[in-house]
């Protein structure tokens, strides 16, 4: 077997380095929604490639146009009593991440702060979050709510939360990353061809051009402006999306004068930063960039897992409540309201959307005639009654047929 070339060795290390700029770490409480061949209406699920308690190994789109948002759902439980770090729901991912379920009273968040991503009140551990720009934004947030006079706070969290279902606020974002990214797409999509295919071609003498000292001079000043042309272009889009963010841009515009494969996977790179420093339902964004088809399926995931969610429906109250804090009836009260006002605010979307929420908590058809019993979370069915369902935490069926 001959070895590789020089030349083979560097395509090598570029398909390499473009297969891992395509790959994502979703940590949990993260929702991911990669597109298709660039839009999302093609989407399918991000392939997961492995994974631990500490997130998952996940495989976006692979052309130069694709995008992946990465959605950051909600990890308390909050309402005008206080925030209890456990959250019932996990509408799109099969497993709930770990919460510890400690309470806090708003006066103990009047210091709360961030540290990398966790968010700390009072030397205790409030949530994790996915980076450590929106724990230092949730840690602001929650700060600032409880330093506002208590009459206030209740309406302030409504609005809090409702900011969580503004699908135009997200529509416009996607929209604004479009926009900016318009000369990123055609230019990334011909460094692809130049690099790839005509390189290739051009190495093994395919095309019908001599292979001399012009040639290839020619081939790298073209190759060189588009390279850089993709990144003064990502300079461009980084700042106007996050003006903000220096740091970011000049890691981003460094590597991609670096590596090719960087500005290759730039738009894909931009579209997770898009979502990356607030806090929003899968329901809307799904409603915001999905097809009604793909809508319609997010939105029987999540009724399905409002109602029926991940057992135990509450956190272990033995630890979560401290002496002298918060009772274990206020700890589930919260908790119940909390996601209470999110029922409402799913409703009221899937009603702006013209679906009937009761049509998305109807019983499955019987996969044959020995299934008796299905899971109301995930419709998986079972052939005996009185079973549980294991992916759902332990969860009781229900008959199928009535």
């Amino acid at each position: 077997m001959s070895s590789l070339s020089d030349v083979e060795w560097i395509f090598v290390v570029l398909i390499v380095l473009y297969f891992l700029e395509s790959l994502v770490w979703v940590r949990p409480g993260v929702s991911v929604f990669a597109s298709r061949r660039g839009s999302f209406r093609n989407r399918k699920p991000a392939m997961r490639l492995t994974g631990n308690d500490r997130g998952q190994l996940m495989l976006g789109g692979l052309a130069p146009t694709d995008m992946t948002l990465l959605c950051h759902e909600m990890p308390v439980s909050i309402t005008g009593e206080g925030v209890v770090a456990f959250v019932p729901m996990s509408p799109i991912n099969n497993e709930r991440p770990h919460r510890s379920g400690d309470s806090f009273r708003w006066p103990e968040l009047a210091d709360c702060r961030s540290n990398e991503r966790d968010v700390i009140a009072g030397g205790r551990t409030v949530c994790h979050m996915n980076n450590a720009a929106i724990a230092r934004r949730f840690a602001e947030q929650l700060s600032s709510l409880a330093r506002m006079p208590e009459n206030e706070r209740a309406e302030k969290i409504e609005r809090f939360r409702e900011a969580m279902y503004d699908v135009q606020e997200i529509r416009d974002r996607v929209e604004d990353l479009s926009k900016q990214t318009r000369w990123i797409r055609p230019l990334a999509s011909m460094l692809l061809i130049w690099i790839g295919p005509i390189g290739a071609l051009l190495y093994y003498g395919i095309l019908p051009v001599s292979r001399d000292a012009p040639t290839t001079v020619a081939y790298l000043v073209m190759l060189f402006l588009l390279w850089w042309g993709v990144a003064a272009f990502i300079f461009s889009a980084h700042r106007r999306l996050f003006r903000e963010d220096r740091t970011g841009r000049f890691k981003l515009v460094a590597c991609s004068l670096l590596s090719p494969a960087v500005p290759l996977r730039s738009i894909d790179y931009l579209s997770r930063e898009l979502l990356a420093t607030d806090l929003y339902h899968p329901l809307a964004v799904s409603a915001a960039i999905d097809s009604s088809e793909q809508f319609r399926s997010v939105a029987e995931r999540t009724m399905r897992d409002i109602e029926h969610p991940i057992a135990p429906e509450m956190p272990n109250t033995e630890s979560a409540a401290p002496p002298g804090t918060t009772t274990n009836e206020d700890i589930n009260a919260i908790v119940m309201d909390s996601r209470a006002s999110d029922w409402d605010l799913i409703t009221k979307l899937l009603s702006d959307s013209k679906i009937p929420f009761e049509e998305l908590l109807a019983a499955p058809a019987p996969d044959d005639d020995a299934s008796m019993e299905y899971c109301p979370r995930c419709h998986q069915q079972f052939e005996i009654e009185n079973a549980a369902c294991d992916q759902c935490g332990g969860r009781e069926t229900l008959p199928l047929r009535v």
